[in-house]
């Protein structure tokens, strides 16, 4: 399941499906307390922070994924998928906000 959900987080072309798969991926390690992330429009990298319900899980996930620990918190980036970058040069709104929600 995890490497599945990895591979989705890899292809995600969007905010919302990037919070989806991180969702699914964090269970194991107690789920997300809160997370945020800031954008590179020029390259449609997203750079992702979250923090776990169990911070002591934070560096199995941060290997799990590939990411690191800062801070307190999981970070990682993510390059969203070319629906999104399509849709940027179409001037289409994005689907989700670019601000993490809040928790």
């Amino acid at each position: 399941m995890i490497r599945e959900s990895l591979s989705d987080l890899w292809r995600a072309r969007d905010v919302g499906e990037v919070k989806n798969v991180l969702t699914r991926l964090s269970r194991p390690y107690g789920g997300i307390r809160s997370w945020r992330f800031t954008r590179h429009s020029s390259r449609d990298v997203l750079c992702v922070f979250v923090r776990l319900n169990l911070p002591m899980c934070h560096s199995a996930l941060a290997q799990e994924i590939g990411g690191c620990v800062v801070d307190g918190e999981v970070s990682f980036k993510v390059q969203l998928g070319s629906a999104t970058a399509k849709a940027n040069s179409a001037g289409q709104k994005k689907p989700f906000p670019l601000h993490s929600p809040a928790e």
